[in-house]
């Protein structure tokens, strides 16, 4: 018996070929065309009634088996497997049946047995990879009684249809199946297990694996480099401050870290500088896409990454179980190729700043469940006439309409994605990229992306390693909501936002909620219309999801809505809608004014607080702080501890000293000028930087957990 064929369910043969072949074949095999087996010594061979035949080598998979009509890949291998499997279940006893095929372990996968699946050469490459840390993301779902695995790399997302047989796995790069992605995956799942990190509470873990802790003598010089490079830009940024012109101040520190990061393939640390250059140049053109909240950010999360350098020299402080390359980003390619996708549309978001637009459209591969963003930029002339709804519908992204996209599905073999998951489409020529009309449903999404349970979300979300020292994501913390019921529905007039309360299938409550964007004006038209609409049934939601003080909150890019009207009436029921592409029709006018009620957390507004006095000092720089920063440092520094944030409170205290030496106060009523900093010195500059490192990795690390923070302070 050929067990490896019979694990090839008609769900796995679709993902390993096409739907398309696998609808042939299930024609063929309908219509009696089905082959005579023979099997012998393992070798399994399929001849059809015009004398095609088709050979399955002892072992051999899909990929690895022969056929007559030439074709790399035809319906006869498919209608092979697949009436071999309905023959062996139906001479097969009725508890034989019904029993799953006796699918391998992957804790008992052994290094032989991935040389043997993956041959010599990708077992070489594997081993080559495995001299650095790669970092995997590894989530498992039971489908009809099955364990799925999917493996989810910077480079490329790898699924295992059938336990550890690697003949039967996927992969979305070009190599497809048993390819080096495969190999890391199998071993990174094969970790998971043994330590038993998958279970109840635990579908979705991140795994490290590979020489974690090897660093040359040279990485070592040039790591102390990008480390003394990224110690001037953050002193340059908070000395001198954005409102007093630090962008040209630390202009050639920027220019050095990211020479320095390119040169060692820090690629996270890259990403984030070219980030904060994007940031420092929408300050400087005065453009209204320029954020203090994001610049702050930015420099957070470089300080976060930059302390991985040195972390085992720290002991005070938290450090989560990543190597210092994986935080860095050094394991990781900034683009891959990818094959065939198949891709389905999660909504579209269009921000504008100005006469600039900028939309971003998620996807998720239906095999893998791999989130991915496009991104189309365009201006509106101050003199055009189309609407904004008329201009995005004429945008293209590659060769295809950016709105075609955005309410269909897309299989495309011509994308490359970058590390931070931004998907890139290429030309596409004869039949290369098809896109055709959405469901109206998102039955192909499943969990993690999926949510159902708000318990089950807040679960996984605080296993997540904090989003400074995690991979970097373009479009981070998106998931498709089944809704089960809307409870409310009203326009916050006072921050012209949309709001909706829904609940999922848990009874757990989610805010929805839109404000208005000029980009695109009809967007909360067709929010209000879908939720008030008769006989409609609001079934999902898709959105970027956030948590404020205990709130679980949705900002919509799309919804999925059933018409149970249509539906007896035997007419297509399901519909699918794109708010940012919607056109303005007044349906917000029959919405009741509300206001959402505001969740009174202490710990939360006081983190807020201490948010604020550093944004003021990037803002304003060192140089010109002076008794009133100080006094507003304080301040917080006791809100802190009032609400028994003592470790938080002692940084900022310190800080305030920082400042005080910093600036050269040596009496009470002495003036401070901004010169006052030249006769410091070095030593006092390191040492207010020092409490806002500090301060900078203790906000991270808090806002992430609020929970586990001061633990051991009272």
């Amino acid at each position: 018996m050929r067990e490896d064929l019979l694990r090839l369910t008609p769900e796995a043969l679709a993902q390993l070929t096409n739907m398309g072949l696998l609808k042939r074949a299930q024609r063929d095999l309908d219509e009696g065309n089905g082959p005579t087996i023979l099997l012998e010594a393992g070798e399994l061979t399929a001849i059809f009634q015009d004398a095609t035949r088709t050979t399955f080598a002892e072992h051999a998979g899909l990929k690895e088996s022969a056929c007559s009509c030439n074709a790399p890949m035809c319906r006869h291998r498919i209608a092979t497997v697949l009436h071999y499997r309905k023959s062996v279940l139906e001479n097969a006893s009725p508890t034989q049946a019904m029993a799953a095929p006796n699918l391998p372990a992957f804790a008992d996968l052994t290094d032989e047995a991935l040389t043997k699946a993956l041959a010599q050469s990708v077992w070489k490459q594997v081993q080559i990879e495995l001299q650095k840390p790669v970092l995997i993301s590894v989530d498992v779902q039971v489908q009809s009684g099955r364990s799925l695995y999917t493996a989810r790399l910077s480079q490329a997302s790898a699924r295992f249809y059938a336990g550890a047989d690697l003949s039967v796995a996927r992969c979305d790069c070009v190599q497809q199946q048993r390819c080096v992605h495969i190999g890391l995956g199998a071993i990174a799942i094969r970790q998971a297990e043994r330590l038993q990190k998958l279970g109840e509470n635990a579908n979705t873990v991140i795994i490290e694996i590979g020489a974690a802790h090897k660093v040359s003598s040279a990485q070592q010089l040039e790591l102390g480099a990008l480390a003394t490079s990224l110690q001037a830009l953050q002193l340059a940024l908070f000395e001198h401050g954005l409102a007093f012109d630090a962008a040209s101040h630390c202009a050639l520190a920027l220019s050095s870290c990211q020479l320095s990061a390119k040169k060692i393939g820090a690629t996270w640390i890259a990403m984030v500088l070219d980030d904060l250059e994007a940031c420092l140049a929408n300050y400087q053109s005065r453009s209204a896409a320029f954020s203090y909240e994001v610049a702050l950010r930015l420099s957070r999360e470089l300080t976060v990454r930059a302390r991985a350098m040195r972390a085992r020299d720290v002991s005070d402080v938290p450090v989560p179980e990543l190597s210092m390359q994986a935080v860095l980003g050094m394991s990781e390619a900034m683009e891959s190729a990818l094959d065939r996708l198949s891709l389905v549309s999660l909504g579209l978001r269009i921000q504008n700043d100005g006469a600039e637009r900028t939309a971003q459209l998620a996807v998720v591969d239906t095999d893998t469940q791999t989130l991915m963003v496009m991104q189309k930029s365009w201006q509106r002339s101050s003199t055009s006439d189309l609407s904004e709804q008329a201009l995005s519908e004429s945008q293209r992204i590659g060769t295809l309409r950016m709105s075609s996209l955005a309410k269909g599905s897309l299989i495309t073999t011509t994308a490359k994605r970058r590390a931070n998951g931004e998907l890139k489409l290429g030309q596409s020529f004869s039949g290369k990229a098809a896109v055709t009309p959405h469901s109206g449903d998102f039955s192909s999404v499943r969990a993690p992306l999926l949510m159902t349970n708000q318990q089950d979300y807040l679960r996984q979300r605080s296993l997540a390693a904090p989003p400074e020292l995690a991979a970097r994501e373009l479009l981070r913390n998106f998931h498709v909501l089944n809704v089960s019921r809307v409870d409310a529905v009203f326009f916050d007039a006072a921050h012209q936002c949309l709001c909706a309360r829904v609940q999922d299938s848990s009874e757990a409550t989610w805010l929805i909620k839109r404000e208005y964007n000029a980009a695109a004006p009809g967007a909360l038209d067709a929010l209000a219309k879908a939720f008030l609409a008769p006989n409609t049934e609001v079934r999902s939601i898709s959105g970027q999801v956030r948590v404020e003080q205990g709130e679980c909150i949705m900002e919509p890019w799309a919804l999925c809505l059933f018409d149970l009207a249509a539906a007896e009436s035997g007419e297509a029921a399901a519909t699918f809608v794109v708010p940012d592409l919607a056109q303005k029709t007044g349906a917000l006018n029959q919405l009741l004014l509300g206001q959402t009620a505001k969740p009174q957390d202490p710990i939360a507004e006081t983190l807020i607080a201490l948010n604020e006095c550093l944004i003021a000092l990037l803002r304003d720089g060192a140089l010109r702080s002076n008794t009133t920063t100080r006094m507003r440092l304080q301040t917080c520094a006791q809100q802190l501890r009032a609400v028994g944030l003592l470790a938080a409170s002692g940084m900022l205290n310190g800080l305030v000293d920082a400042l005080a030496r910093h600036t050269s106060i040596e009496t009470p009523g002495s003036i401070e000028t901004p010169g006052s900093i030249e006769k410091n010195g070095f030593t006092e500059s390191i040492g207010f930087m020092a409490a806002i490192t500090d301060l900078q990795i203790y906000l991270a690390f808090a806002e992430h957990s609020l929970s586990n923070i001061d633990l051991g302070d009272s």
